[in-house]
């Protein structure tokens, strides 16, 4: 063998080295993400777990199991998200605007909702909310609905049955307003006036 040939095959010899090393480094990164993504599902099923287990005592939420939730992926935290209770998600909305559009995003299904003098009442299969001092009901000023809570319902959820039961002028105008929005998540709307 030449000088130039045992050059050559040392060269060789010292990149194969290296990508065996590098090879191994990679191994053991790809080892090290599969922990970590096991260790992300793992909790998550615990997560998952105690939220089914909550959904069936319909209590809220043990704000203990979200101790890692910024760490979720956005899929996890809708997973979480479609099995929380109405209350729960108004929590969880006024956290941070990135979790306020995730709990946007997914149509919260209600039973029933209840407008009246004392608040809103709303009504799911597994749930009952009441908001007593809703402005809604006191706001005196205008006649169209004060209510950020209300908006909030009418934008996003998915309504079976409305009932109001309010002053006849509070609601024509209130009604009107309806007709022009975009809103179409209610199915059936009844009227009760009271004070006519």
């Amino acid at each position: 063998m030449t000088e130039n040939s045992a050059a050559i095959l040392e060269e060789l010899r010292s990149i194969r080295e290296e990508n065996q090393e590098s090879f191994k480094k990679l191994t053991e990164e790809m080892e090290e993400m599969k922990k970590k993504q096991s260790l992300q599902v793992e909790m998550m099923e615990r997560i998952i777990e105690k939220l089914e287990k909550m959904a069936v005592k319909t209590e809220s939420v043990d704000l203990k199991i979200m101790e890692k939730w910024n760490e979720f992926p956005p899929e996890i935290k809708m997973e979480c998200i479609s099995r929380m209770d109405f209350e729960t998600r108004l929590n969880l909305r006024r956290t941070a605007h990135a979790e306020r559009s995730l709990v946007d995003s997914r149509p919260y299904s209600m039973d029933t909702v209840n407008m009246c003098n004392d608040g809103i009442e709303v009504e799911s299969e597994t749930n009952y909310f009441l908001h007593e001092t809703d402005k809604c009901a006191h706001n005196k000023r205008t006649s169209s609905c004060g209510s950020k809570l209300l908006a909030y319902i009418l934008k996003h959820g998915l309504i079976e049955r409305l009932y109001v039961f309010l002053p006849r002028e509070k609601i024509d105008k209130w009604v009107e307003q309806l007709k022009n929005s975009q809103i179409d998540t209610i199915r059936k709307a009844s009227h009760f006036p009271i004070g006519q």
